[in-house]
């Protein structure tokens, strides 16, 4: 434990001689006894380092403005700082650290906040006052790990994200409720409007080239450019059906009903094909690709006892979605009726 008393008074940097030297500082009263305490145990020790002013010996030829620089290691420890008023009943706990140098300075705890950017720095420093030059710290240990750790994180790819998920909860198995909840909140975070975007945007990226390279006489024999058509959409759709499919298995049967309303959006507005020449190779195909999706929704809403949306509610939501943002498109309400009723 450390300890600082909340007197003040003249102050000497470590390698100053108190009987000839004058005080390098001058250190104010404080109204608070500060301790610092630190637990055992290698956790709580750590490495660190300060940039600082290396000695030289001059020869006249230097540029003063050109100081040489080193490095310094040291060592820390983590802990609290306790602060206890003297003028008040109370007393202040806060994270701190305590630092001594190889070249015989030492970073003493305090009651300072401070915060790390994402590329470690400090956002609030603390000069430190080293023996031979009050140089500032650079970093801590603290920083330089949490910038190695996302730097490394930041970069990995989708499924190496999933690979060190799997493996973290394999180690923390504490972690999975809250793993759990995470994703169905990225899982719920779905919109049908931005669905709709994104398949219509799908289907309108479809051009003639895409229909010349599909359709036409090939090895296997000859394709059709309607046939050749509505391939290439089921395959630019199918995504969507099976993101809806997967929610559905998954028990999250709104966020289901959203994809499957965004598809459905998104499939009616493209039921225009004039002025689109790819469309107009299918132009059947929004309507009862709309319908296979609704037909799919429906089966997957009546699999299982114990779902979140009964049939009647299921049968409403359609019908007044149907209503407001498909009205041409009726005859899904009535399609779906007679299965979400029974």
């Amino acid at each position: 434990m450390h300890e600082r008393e909340p007197e003040g008074g003249p102050a000497w940097f470590d390698d100053s001689d108190p009987e000839v030297d004058s005080p390098g500082i001058q250190e104010a009263s404080r109204s608070y006894h500060l301790f610092f305490v630190c637990p055992e145990g290698e956790a709580f020790n750590y490495e660190t380092e300060i940039v600082s002013i290396a000695e030289r010996d001059w020869d006249g030829n230097e540029d003063e403005s050109e100081l040489p620089m080193e490095t310094v290691a040291g060592s820390g420890r983590t802990g609290w700082s306790v602060a206890v008023s003297l003028i008040a009943p109370f007393a202040v706990v806060t994270l701190s650290d305590m630092e001594t140098y190889e070249d015989g300075s030492s970073s003493g705890p305090t009651l300072e906040s401070h915060a790390f950017s994402e590329t470690g720095q400090r956002l609030l420093r603390r000069l430190v006052k080293s023996a031979r030059n009050g140089s500032a710290r650079t970093k801590s240990k603290a920083a330089r790990d949490m910038k190695k750790r996302t730097v490394l994180l930041d970069h990995i790819q989708p499924n190496e994200a999933a690979i060190v998920l799997q493996r973290l909860l394999a180690v923390h198995p504490e972690l999975l409720a809250e793993a759990e909840e995470i994703s169905r909140m990225v899982l719920g975070d779905v919109s049908f409007e931005s669905i709709a975007g994104d398949v219509e945007d799908s289907i309108r990226q479809l051009d003639l080239d895409d229909l010349n390279g599909r359709a036409g006489r090939h090895s296997w024999g000859y394709t059709e450019p309607s046939e050749a058509a509505w391939g290439l959409l089921e395959e630019v759709v199918e995504p969507f059906v099976e993101d809806m499919k997967r929610n559905l298995s998954l028990g999250l049967d709104e966020e289901a009903f959203e994809i499957c309303k965004g598809i459905v959006l998104g499939l009616y507005q493209c039921r225009d094909e004039s002025g689109d020449d790819f469309l107009g190779w299918a132009s059947d195909f929004p309507a009862e690709a709309a319908t296979d999706a609704v037909t799919d929704w429906v089966a997957g809403i009546r699999q299982g006892s114990s779902r979140k949306l009964r049939g009647e509610d299921c049968a409403l939501l359609l019908r007044q979605f149907v209503d407001q943002h498909v009205p041409e498109w009726q005859w899904i309400n009535e399609k779906a009726h007679g299965k979400l009723g029974k």
